[in-house]
C-alpha cells in the first residue's frame, strides 16, 4: 500500500495529430522541438527518469483548443508557465473528482 502514497511529476502531453497546430499557437512555440518525433523521444526519455527516481509520471494531454480557452479565461500567454499551470490545474481537477 506505500505506492498510493508516492510522489508524481505531472508532465504535459501532446497528440501527434495536434503537434503542428498546438506549436504554431504557442507564444514560445519556437522554443519546443521541431518535430513531434524529437518532442517525443525528449519525453519518453524524461519519463524514463522520473521513473528511475520512483517517482510517477502522470501525462495530462493537452487538447489545443482547451488549452486556447482555458488561458484565455485567466488571461494567460499560451507558453511554458501557462502550460505547467494548467496540467496542475488537470491534475487537481482529477483529484478533486475522486474525492
Amino acid at each position: 500500500m506505500a505506492d498510493a502514497h508516492r510522489s508524481f511529476v505531472v508532465l504535459p502531453w501532446y497528440r501527434r495529430e495536434d503537434w503542428p497546430e498546438f506549436k504554431e499557437r504557442l507564444a514560445d512555440g519556437n522554443r519546443l522541438h521541431a518535430t513531434y518525433d524529437e518532442w517525443l523521444q525528449a519525453s519518453e526519455a524524461l519519463v524514463a527518469e522520473v521513473l528511475a527516481t520512483r517517482l510517477v509520471a502522470v501525462k495530462v494531454h493537452i487538447n489545443p483548443d482547451e488549452f486556447a480557452v482555458w488561458c484565455a479565461r485567466r488571461y494567460l500567454d499560451m507558453d511554458a508557465e501557462a502550460r505547467a499551470a494548467f496540467t496542475i490545474d488537470a491534475i487537481a481537477r482529477r483529484l478533486e473528482h475522486h474525492r
